[in-house]
């Protein structure tokens, strides 16, 4: 069973903390009406964003700034399928495509940070963590939670998480 509750405004940034200063590893879902996000996390880091807010995927992203073509972006997505999801779309590139550790990880910064950024903008909702990480949600690609926080300007520290049981 997975920790549950319902979180008011700037309570997200101090759920994010907890994750990462306890090392967790699972998925963070946040729902705020009709909005939805799930945060993986693999020992406390960062691995993954999604939310049904925003759209923009990684290749869109290295696409947009020059870093491959639309084409090689399709090219990996093939090769991603063929091998049924088995490495993610970063992995492929920087591994077939030539594309930097550093370019990638870039963008996925890019992706994860506009993500949480929304989701910081929230006034609140419920969440639900759940520890077990699905296969395949790894990469070795991260974003540490308390960094990108400190950028953004929260400081978790003054917050006080209520939970309720």
């Amino acid at each position: 069973m997975g920790l549950k509750g319902k979180l008011g405004y700037h309570e997200i940034a101090d759920l994010f903390n907890m994750v990462e200063t306890t090392r967790k590893s699972g998925i963070l879902r946040i729902i705020c009406g009709v909005h939805r996000a799930r945060l993986f996390f693999e020992w406390g880091e960062l691995i993954r964003a999604e939310s049904n807010r925003f759209s923009s995927k990684l290749g869109e992203i290295l696409v947009l700034h020059g870093v491959v073509t639309a084409d090689e972006v399709q090219e990996a997505l093939s090769m991603q399928h063929a091998q049924e999801g088995e490495r993610k779309l970063g992995t492929i590139l920087a591994d077939e495509f030539e594309v930097s550790e550093e370019e990638v990880q870039a963008a996925l910064a890019t992706q994860f940070k506009a993500i949480v950024s929304d989701v910081l903008q929230w006034p609140g909702g419920s969440f639900e963590f759940d520890s077990v990480l699905p296969q395949g949600a790894s990469d070795k690609f991260s974003l540490s939670a308390s960094d990108f926080l400190l950028e953004v300007g929260i400081e978790t520290g003054v917050l006080s998480t209520k939970v309720p049981g």
